[in-house]
């Protein structure tokens, strides 16, 4: 296929174009449909992921469909604007490094989501464009079973008699049911908690793994229950 002249694509796929190699320069992964769509002053997701879809058809991207953020920029085929200096190692994935993590069977992707933006990002029903939220996190597969999981960051100490400790990343199994004494991520009166789940006859008790908070007793009907967390990452 022939690649087409920068000078002959519309102006918002220049800028598109342009925007991407610019955040993967800087950041080392690409940017989301989002935040290409903010660049750029496109407000609708699909115009963004049909320019994206121009883009591939021109030569000048490459995309894995199964992870949102997941392109390679074919740097070598897109003329920079004046003044801007083009890497010379070529075509970057997400991580400015080798493709090859992205694409192998070993490994899955899973979305991070910072905690402030739960709430919001976790009612949306377009599985694709929750996770881009945020970035994403590698995770060897023969860790994680088949359920939808996704990666958040816990804010406080209130889970640290369970070996949890504020900033640790937590991998979260989506779920709406529990069991005894799992630690859950849950809703509560537009709070958003974890905790140590208590299944009683009438009542749940959320029980607050440290030495200064009280357990939270409630009615089921009261409490969401958005998943359980089944593994946790921490930087030492």
């Amino acid at each position: 296929m022939e690649f087409t002249e920068i000078e002959k694509l519309p102006p918002k796929l220049k800028e598109a174009l342009f925007f991407i190699r610019q955040f993967i320069e800087d950041k080392g992964y690409a940017p989301s449909v989002r935040e290409i769509g903010g660049a750029i002053g496109v407000a609708s997701t699909s115009t963004v992921h049909g320019y994206l879809q121009r883009l591939q058809e021109s030569g000048y991207l490459r995309r894995d469909p199964s992870k949102p953020r997941a392109m390679i920029l074919q740097i070598d085929k897109a003329p920079e604007p004046s003044g801007d200096k083009l890497p010379a190692e070529g075509p970057r994935t997400i991580t400015g490094h080798s493709e090859k993590p992205f694409f192998s069977d070993k490994l899955t992707t899973l979305p991070y989501i910072e905690w402030e933006r739960l709430p919001d990002i976790l009612q949306e029903t377009d599985t694709e464009q929750a996770n881009e939220g945020e970035n994403n996190c590698l995770i060897p597969k023969s860790i994680l079973d088949e359920s939808a999981c996704f990666v958040t960051k816990i804010p406080d100490d209130s889970m640290l008699n369970r070996q949890l400790s504020e900033g640790d990343m937590v991998i979260i199994r989506k779920t709406e049911t529990a069991n005894t004494a799992d630690i859950i991520l849950c809703a509560l009166q537009n709070e958003m908690l974890v905790r140590t789940y208590y299944k009683g006859l009438r009542q749940v008790r959320l029980q607050a793994e440290n030495d200064r908070s009280e357990a939270i007793m409630t009615n089921p009907q009261d409490l969401a229950i958005i998943g359980v967390v089944i593994g946790f990452l921490r930087l030492f």
